[in-house]
């Protein structure tokens, strides 16, 4: 095994052909020879190995197999030629690792490692396999490749490899395994577009309730709401929301969220988009007479188990205007245009985009229907 460590193919060949056992040798952490070569990225000695009897699929005690090593990060490429002579021997592709049963894909994704996806996925690799953390190689790779508003390039490129090799966009095993919802709650507004413009569901809900539109409520994430909106999401859709502070348990929608919250610029463009605020006017006046007078003390305190933003510590300075503002809308019949466009999106539903270009209507129309002057700014 030292010889294997240092490189030393000449000294290597010697001993296994003095003594053909040292090829399943394995050091206390379980790794054999080949793991060692295989770490080198040098190819010879990994063909030597492999032509001495060495099991291309030996685990160590992690349960890792020399493919699954040769997936880890490898800027400089010197592991391709090792990578494809272990699927040339007969790597397994499908074996999982003992602590997180991520398979040999995870973890090339997640190490960032493009030409190993590329290859694996060439290799007929399950681009859907979901590990112990309920998390498919799509999904991994947007939670490690977003940093804030920027999504890495490596991770990108991965992302459209998956995405190509026919990675699931609509998963509902859980949360953490929707590509969709994974690039919400990471407020990845980039992320959002690329997948509904592949035909993401963007109104799918899980056990627990939650959307992603609920997600960018929470968030208070206007950039990402946008293209839900503009895909025509469903705002009425309700979820469940706990309230630490309370110990309660709300079901709300995508709007009412966003108003206990106080995102009320969120809420501005819900209303906007034509979110039925009718049955909400008791709420708005409540609000505008508990804050009738200076409440900026009081909002902490206030203690109540009901809609309301009374105890949201971020409204702005000019809310109650606002609220006004709302309680008007909540007042008064929708105008004919408004109820036309609410009427025509609900008649198309998800179909909205492509749908809309079927409709022998003006240019200026069909741009007030898919909301451009509110969301395309």
């Amino acid at each position: 095994m030292y010889s294997v460590s240092i490189q030393f193919p000449e000294i290597a060949k010697i001993l296994l052909e003095a003594d053909p056992e040292l090829v399943l040798c394995q050091d206390r952490y379980g790794k054999s020879s080949l793991h060692l070569a295989v770490d080198t990225g040098n190819e010879e000695i990994v063909r030597l190995l492999l032509e001495h009897g060495a099991d291309v699929n030996v685990r160590c005690h992690e349960g890792l197999t020399p493919l699954m090593y040769c997936c880890t990060p490898d800027p400089d490429g010197m592991r391709v030629g090792v990578l494809k002579l272990l699927l040339e021997s007969g790597a397994a592709i499908a074996l999982k690792d003992h602590r997180g049963k991520r398979s040999a894909l995870h973890i090339a994704v997640i190490s960032g490692n493009v030409v190993a996806v590329e290859i694996l996925i060439a290799a007929g690799a399950d681009v859907n396999e979901i590990d112990k953390t309920l998390r498919t190689p799509l999904t991994h790779a947007i939670s490690y490749g977003v940093r804030g508003p920027v999504v890495n390039e490596v991770f990108m490129r991965i992302i459209m490899l998956l995405v190509s090799a026919g990675a699931e966009l609509n998963v509902r095993v859980s949360e953490s395994c929707n590509p969709l919802l994974t690039s919400a709650l990471l407020k990845s507004d980039t992320l959002v577009k690329y997948f509904l413009s592949l035909g993401a569901d963007c109104n799918i809900k899980f056990s627990s309730g939650v959307t992603p539109s609920l997600v960018c409520a929470s968030n208070g994430d206007l950039a990402t709401l946008k293209p839900l909106i503009y895909h025509n999401c469903d705002l009425t859709i309700k979820g469940n929301v706990y309230k630490r502070k309370w110990r309660l348990e709300f079901i709300l929608d995508t709007f009412e969220l966003a108003y206990m919250e106080g995102y009320l610029d969120l809420c501005t463009l819900m209303i906007r988009s034509g979110y039925p605020v009718s049955t909400l006017r008791h709420v708005f006046a409540r609000d505008l007479a508990e804050t009738e007078e200076n409440t900026a003390v009081q909002l902490d305190f206030m203690d109540h188990p009901h809609l309301t933003l009374c105890n949201s510590p971020r409204l702005p300075p000019d809310f109650r205007e606002t609220l006004k503002w709302f309680l008007e809308v909540a007042s008064n019949p929708r105008s004919l245009r408004d109820e036309a466009v609410r009427v025509i999106r609900l008649c198309l539903g998800q179909r909205l985009i492509l749908g809309i270009e079927t409709l022998p209507l003006p240019s200026f129309v069909k741009n007030y229907i898919l909301f451009n002057h509110l969301l395309l700014n």
